[in-house]
């Protein structure tokens, strides 16, 4: 769910409670931004 591409982060939120998804958003908005 590092990657780029919505689609790791797109299966990640499918496989990982809600609270794990924040994290991953967490580490991810330095990469969009």
């Amino acid at each position: 769910g590092m990657l780029a591409d919505d689609t790791p982060v797109e299966f990640t939120r499918s496989y990982f409670p809600g609270d794990s998804y924040d994290f991953v958003t967490e580490i991810r908005d330095p990469i969009l931004n």
